[in-house]
């Protein structure tokens, strides 16, 4: 299927979407934050990123802006659940402002989330 790269900092969170995704046939490579998954984009090739908003380092929004910079045809699925200052929602809308395809708010269901990445790679 595809080749996804997966930013997330919540390590069980991270590993419960990669047992999923990869149980749906993709491909997964992982990130803890945002300044490894750039590092791990520009060394490898992907159809698709899932990208968590709020993360230490490098955070969703920066991310996002670097990632399109590189390649502003890349898909992007931003998730988050939000921090101690900023609700889930604002998050979500702040991605979908900087074009996105997708965002996603913590917590969804697996089947919304490959609906989102079928839609995606269509």
């Amino acid at each position: 299927m595809a080749h996804i790269l997966v930013i997330e900092d919540d390590d069980s969170y991270r590993e419960m979407l990669r047992t999923s995704l990869e149980e749906r046939g993709h491909k997964i490579t992982e990130a803890r934050d945002g300044q490894e998954g750039l590092k791990r984009f520009v060394a490898d090739k992907f159809d698709l990123v899932i990208t968590d908003i709020i993360m230490p380092i490098k955070d969703g929004i920066e991310t996002i802006l670097a990632l399109r910079r590189i390649d502003a045809t890349t898909r992007i699925i931003a998730i988050s659940g939000g921090g101690h200052l900023i609700p889930a929602f604002n998050c979500i809308q702040i991605a979908k402002g900087l074009g996105v395809q997708e965002a996603l708010e913590k917590p969804f269901s697996m089947d919304t989330l490959a609906a989102c990445i079928e839609a995606r790679l269509a």
